[in-house]
C-alpha cells in the first residue's frame, strides 16, 4: 500500500512540475532560424522567402532503417559521365491501392562504389554523397546538397571516415526516376 501511495505522489508532482513549465515556458523557438516574425521586436525580420523546415515531409534516420529497401538483388549499379545523367526508373510499391496512401514509402539506400563525389535526385529529394578525405568539387553547393550539407563540409574536404559515402533517398508510392547527375564521373549502387 505505501509503494502505490509513493507512486500516486510522484505521479502527481510530475504532473504539477509539468503544469508549471508548460505556464512558464517561451513560445518562440530557441533556434533563431525558427522564429516568427515579431514587428514590435528590436530583431532583424526574416527574409520575406524564408519557412521553417517541414518536419512532416522529412524522413528522421530511424524511419530510414526500418523503411523497407527496394529489393534489389542483386543491387543495381548506375553510372554517369561529365556530360550525361545516370537515370534509374523505380517502379511502383507492390503495396500500393486504389487510394495514396504516404505510408507506402520505401527507401534506396545508395553506396558511392567510385569517384569523389556524387549528387542523386529523385524528385524534391536530393541525396550528396563524397568519399572519405575527397576534395569536394565546386558544383556541390548550398543549392545541390543543402544549408546542413555544406555547413558540416565547409573546408571543401568530405569526411574523413566513410559515413558520407552512403545515404538514403525516399521513394513516394507511384516509383519515380533516380538520377545520378552528371559531374565528376561517379558509380552507385542502389539496393
Amino acid at each position: 500500500m505505501k509503494a502505490l501511495i509513493i507512486i500516486l505522489a510522484l505521479v502527481a508532482v510530475s504532473f504539477v512540475g509539468l503544469l508549471v513549465y508548460g505556464r512558464n515556458r517561451d513560445e518562440q523557438p530557441k533556434r533563431e532560424c525558427e522564429r516568427i516574425n515579431n514587428p514590435n521586436s528590436d530583431t532583424p525580420s526574416l527574409p520575406d522567402d524564408w519557412c521553417p523546415p517541414d518536419f512532416g515531409a522529412t524522413i528522421t534516420s530511424l524511419q530510414a532503417r526500418f523503411a523497407p529497401t527496394l529489393g534489389l538483388k542483386p543491387p543495381k549499379i548506375l553510372s554517369n559521365s561529365a556530360l550525361v545523367d545516370g537515370p534509374f526508373p523505380v517502379g511502383p510499391s507492390p503495396k500500393r491501392g486504389k487510394e495514396p496512401n504516404p505510408r507506402n514509402v520505401r527507401m534506396a539506400r545508395i553506396t558511392l562504389v567510385s569517384g569523389a563525389s556524387a549528387i542523386l535526385a529523385i524528385g524534391d529529394s536530393k541525396l550528396c554523397l563524397c568519399a572519405a578525405r575527397a576534395p569536394l568539387p565546386p558544383l556541390m553547393d548550398a543549392d545541390q546538397c543543402g544549408r546542413n550539407w555544406t555547413s558540416k563540409h565547409q573546408d571543401r574536404v568530405c569526411s574523413l571516415d566513410d559515413t558520407d559515402n552512403n545515404g538514403v533517398l525516399p521513394i513516394k508510392e507511384d516509383g519515380g526516376l533516380i538520377i545520378l547527375k552528371a559531374g565528376p564521373p561517379a558509380t552507385v549502387s542502389i539496393k
